[in-house]
């Protein structure tokens, strides 16, 4: 009975290294177990039902040392592709998480665009009315050369406010480019035209260094607008 015990007992290292390591783990054990329990199988080799059914056992200890390890193997593979696949949907999530937050604050920053520009619209019509009102004042008090100077001061302040208030209104405008064939070399030449006739501090001097043509696809309003902005601003240092 002790015998039978134990016998059973070495299907405990096969099954827990085919769980281990795989299918070459399982069958490892097997073979091992097998060399070791010849020894006990040459002893009783002349009771022959009895090495028939040993050998048997020792067959055995191969098949559940394969099948062990083949399912022990699929076992792992499928937790690895849980993981995988659990990895990704995390990466999905966060992605999704950081679209949806992109969005919300580009709806916020649309919105907030949509109410300046709405605001700045409504502030334009009393400037309006400022700037027409100072034009009459400034005739009456044409005998006046102090009140002139006051309503020449109020008249420079409106002009501030309208540039900044078209400023904003061009800011809050959706802008869209509309890239056409043109000369490159023309549009630099029209924007420094146009930054002198700004009246650009006469102690910067523009020049142009190009090829006769060199035509390419931009939006020409978008690029004049850009190198007159760029030009006036290296006037302004």
């Amino acid at each position: 009975m002790l015998h039978e015990i134990y016998q059973r007992l070495y299907y405990i290292p096969i099954i827990y290294a085919a769980y281990s390591y795989g299918l070459r783990g399982g069958l490892a054990a097997a073979v091992l177990s097998t060399l070791i329990y010849l020894p006990h199988l040459a002893q009783h080799s002349d009771n022959r039902v009895y090495a028939i059914n040993q050998y048997a056992e020792m067959i055995l200890f191969q098949v559940v040392g394969a099948v062990t390890g083949l399912l022990a193997g699929a076992e792992r593979r499928e937790r690895q592709r849980y993981e995988q696949t659990a990895a990704e949907l995390q990466r999905a999530y966060d992605e999704l998480r950081n679209t949806v937050n992109q969005l919300l604050i580009a709806d916020r920053h649309a919105s907030l665009g949509q109410m300046s520009a709405a605001i700045v619209h409504e502030i334009r019509n009393p400037l309006g009315g400022i700037k027409l009102y100072t034009s009459l004042l400034k005739t009456d008090v044409a005998d006046r050369p102090d009140a002139q100077r006051t309503v020449g001061k109020i008249s420079n302040a409106v002009g501030r406010m309208e540039a900044i208030v078209s400023q904003v209104l061009y800011f809050a405008r959706e802008i869209r480019a509309m890239p056409v064939e043109c000369d490159l070399t023309e549009l630099v030449r029209e924007s420094i035209d146009l930054a002198k006739s700004r009246k650009i501090d006469a102690a910067i001097e523009i020049t142009c260094s190009s090829p006769k043509s060199l035509r390419t696809k931009v939006d020409p309003n978008l690029m004049t607008q850009a190198l007159l902005n760029l030009l006036v601003a290296l006037g302004a240092l």
